[in-house]
């Protein structure tokens, strides 16, 4: 039996560099893919890693098909690249025509409406696609991060590894927005505040065959009836019944797995949520098939690609968003974006969500990892608490943060200024003129 307290030391390597960029982005989601536009559009050569064969992230590959975190209320809080996004969406016959009222949570004992913008990931990737192309941006799809070379405070070279060998990429400049911080980390960042358990993962499905009119003319009473009494048989594991539409075609999203006490930055644990994801997908179809009204003749379509993961590691930066700032609707006067919640934040079965007094600033200092002079982070490992990150998660309140990574690594670069040294003015001023929400949306 060998020793698993054992270690093993990598032979030594050389590894070709293979580009030199100024602006490298390290994962495709929403926020990446925001940050290398905006990087683009404001002068830099830039690279964009993914490690899947397509950009859009938890958009895509999660098949998280409805947009949350655009508006407070009814007030819009994000623009910029984001925005352009929907209306790409909408041009392409992949987005809804307007944003609409859904209600969270419906089934549980603590519903929310917000507005949310449902669209066709499918098609989102041929927008990306354009998109990036249209900017200049070189794509490297099939690579990851596997290590990196550091130079004072500073990465020098980041190391992916791709389907046969390895390859380096020299940057300037390096934006993480891997989700779980893997840049940050491996050039020796510190993590922010987290609180355990983390936030349960849940594996998206697509449905045919789903009677929509059937379904919405079933009262809410019965439907909270059905869920519930699937939940407690072990049936379901979620207890609400959460379903967005396809605008292209009226296919079925259903969010109703949740797989608890998994740790995302483990590869064995991450590993067995995803098997249980698929067990509990099977489960709840053949559920709500022989239960709900205008499930009977649904079939499945597709299982997301990967587990969707609302938390995992974050970098701590020169400050830690709270949720305590989300709920109160804080200002910062380095706003670089806005959000408009809603808090929601997973546990077990259910969900609670919380609508923030006002819309909240995004402060660029949670952009900017402590130790790290040439790196800024975007996406879900921005620096914030757990609760923080509760309200900022949502891929509407992320994007915008992505521009604003991007823009700022272009100018830093530009004007020979490491990211924390840049003026917070300047950076504002240049959002604003692409439309970037940074004033505040609402009178206070």
């Amino acid at each position: 039996m060998s020793d698993l307290s054992s270690t093993v030391d990598e032979p030594d390597r050389t590894v070709p560099v293979l580009r030199d960029t100024d602006v490298l982005v390290v994962g495709g989601g929403p926020a990446g893919v925001c940050a290398a536009v905006a990087a683009a559009r404001t002068g830099a050569r830039v690279l964009l890693m993914e490690r899947a064969g397509f950009l859009g992230g938890t958009a895509t590959g999660g098949m998280v098909a409805a947009w949350n975190g655009f508006f407070w209320r009814d007030v819009r809080v994000t623009g910029g690249i984001a925005y352009e996004i929907v209306e790409r969406l909408r041009a392409a016959g992949g987005g809804h025509p307007s944003f609409v009222h859904h209600i969270a949570g419906e089934l549980t004992d603590s519903p929310l409406g917000f507005e949310t913008f449902p669209f066709d990931p499918e098609i989102l990737k041929f927008v990306l696609d354009d998109l990036v192309g249209e900017a200049g941006v070189q794509v490297l799809h099939h690579v990851h991060a596997a290590a990196l070379t550091r130079h004072d405070r500073a990465v020098d070279t980041v190391i992916y590894e791709g389907p046969t060998a390895r390859g380096g990429i020299r940057a300037h400049r390096v934006i993480d927005a891997t989700g779980s911080g893997t840049i940050a980390f491996k050039a020796g960042a510190s993590a922010a505040p987290m609180s355990l358990p983390t936030q349960p993962m849940t594996l998206m499905m697509r449905l045919s065959g789903v009677n929509r009119d059937e379904l919405a003319a079933t009262a809410k009473a019965v439907r909270r009836e059905i869920v519930h009494a699937g939940v407690e048989r072990g049936s379901l594991f979620y207890r609400t019944l959460a379903v967005s539409w396809s605008p292209s075609n009226g296919d079925a999203f259903l969010l109703m797995t949740s797989v608890n006490g998994k740790d995302a930055a483990d590869e064995f644990e991450l590993t067995g949520a995803e098997i249980e994801g698929r067990r509990q997908a099977r489960s709840t179809l053949a559920y709500l098939r022989e239960h709900m009204p205008g499930f009977a003749s649904a079939q499945l379509v597709q299982l997301a690609p990967w587990i969707g993961v609302r938390e995992s590691r974050r970098v701590l930066g020169e400050y830690v968003l709270t949720g305590d700032d989300v709920l109160t609707g804080r200002a910062f006067s380095d706003a670089v974006s806005w959000g408009g919640g809603p808090l929601d934040l997973h546990e077990g079965h259910s969900v609670s969500l919380t609508s923030p007094q006002r819309p909240f600033a995004v402060p660029y200092r949670c952009l900017l990892p402590l130790g790290i002079d040439n790196m800024l982070v975007t996406g879900r490992a921005v620096s914030a608490d757990s609760a923080g990150m509760g309200g900022l998660r949502h891929m509407g309140g992320v994007m915008p943060v992505g521009e604003a990574a991007g823009v700022a690594a272009a100018l830093s670069l530009a004007a020979g200024l490491r990211p924390r040294e840049l003026s917070v003015d300047d950076l504002r001023n240049r959002l604003r003129r692409a439309g970037v929400i940074v004033d505040s949306p609402v009178g206070r």
